[in-house]
């Protein structure tokens, strides 16, 4: 059998149809196929040992990149108690061993839970704004409401963790209009806590920042329990009929609120009850009034009041429809009066 060269030096002198390439002519195919077969064979094989140099290569750089993607669990908390605070009251509580000091332990226990840190709000930005713009098809008189609370999310969501931040917020208006149930479902859309405060059940300061350890009835505040039992560490606080707080000078709750709504302050915010401190600046404030007159002045300066009117015949009847065919709201969990 003529060899590759042959054959083609063969072919190019003419000889096609002579009698010598007649009784070639029947192998050429079978050494086309061995030689097509052979071709692929290399190829295939440089292929193979090409891409695994290249993965060998590439795959740590691609690896790397990939890992960078991947957020920091770590990011999402932020803290909210001082974890060598609670040890040392802890001990300290232990030690003393009155009954007191035994009912403050399982709750100095639930504030030290994930060293003292919570989380904020942990869904996308897109998905809030979504869930509050639905809120605001359901509870049209509340537009202006929605409309505030997106755009403060909105500046806290996209700024650093720990300037996390919402201005509080106060909603004037006649009772029965749904002022307590759209605070309630601000906080689930959120997917956060939620506690209502009544401010006008005669409830004295201690009702925030706990019993003084020096009664023996002593206990901590509201603020503390939510934030020590709680996941979260910017949840919704209701500061309901806020134009209504107890005159009693012996318990007065205005400079307990303003140390709520002033960043500094709140920040470094004391249960008196436990005897420790927290981080509040991160909580999400809603009041409510009926009448914005009768709201202490350095209250009222703090807070972005805003007026929520009754629902007309049309937007009540929209949002009906809407809540019957679109996002059904359960009614809130507390049987509170919805001022």
């Amino acid at each position: 059998m003529m060899n590759k060269t042959e054959r083609k030096e063969f072919i190019s002198q003419g000889f096609a149809q002579d009698d010598e390439y007649k009784k070639f002519r029947p192998y050429l195919p079978i050494e086309h196929a061995v030689n097509k077969a052979a071709e692929q064979v290399v190829a295939d094989f440089s292929e193979v040992v090409t891409k695994s140099l290249r993965d060998e290569v590439e795959a740590p750089v691609e690896l790397a990149e990939a890992t960078s993607e991947i957020p920091d669990p770590a990011d999402a908390y932020v803290n909210i108690f001082d974890p060598f605070e609670l040890e040392k009251l802890i001990k300290l509580r232990e030690d003393e061993g009155d009954e007191r000091a035994k009912r403050q332990v399982p709750f100095l226990q639930a504030a030290l839970v994930a060293l003292g840190t919570r989380t904020l709000i942990n869904q996308p930005l897109p998905t809030v704004v979504a869930g509050l713009l639905g809120l605001k098809l359901d509870m049209p008189n509340f537009s202006n409401v929605v409309d505030t609370l997106i755009a403060e999310i909105s500046l806290a969501m996209s700024g650093e963790k720990e300037d996390f931040r919402v201005s509080p917020l106060c909603m004037n208006g006649v009772p029965g209009i749904g002022k307590t149930r759209f605070a309630c479902e601000v906080a689930k859309i959120l997917d956060v806590g939620f506690e209502a405060i009544s401010l006008g059940a005669g409830t004295g300061s201690f009702e925030l920042s706990g019993v003084s350890a020096g009664y023996s009835n002593s206990r901590p505040g509201r603020i503390f329990r939510l934030l020590a039992e709680g996941k979260s560490g910017c949840p919704v606080v209701l500061l309901d009929e806020i134009d209504k707080i107890s005159s009693d000078s012996r318990y007065p709750q205005t400079p307990v609120l303003l140390d709520l709504m002033e960043v500094d302050s709140a920040r470094r915010f004391r249960d008196e009850g436990i005897e420790a401190r927290l981080d509040c600046s991160k909580m999400i404030l809603l009041a409510t009034s009926n009448y914005q007159e009768s709201i202490p002045a350095p209250l009222k300066s703090r807070m972005n009041m805003v007026e929520i009117l009754a629902p007309t015949a049309e937007q009540g009847l929209y949002a009906g429809t809407a809540e019957n065919s679109v996002n059904p709201i359960p009614a809130p969990p507390r049987s509170l009066p919805d001022r």
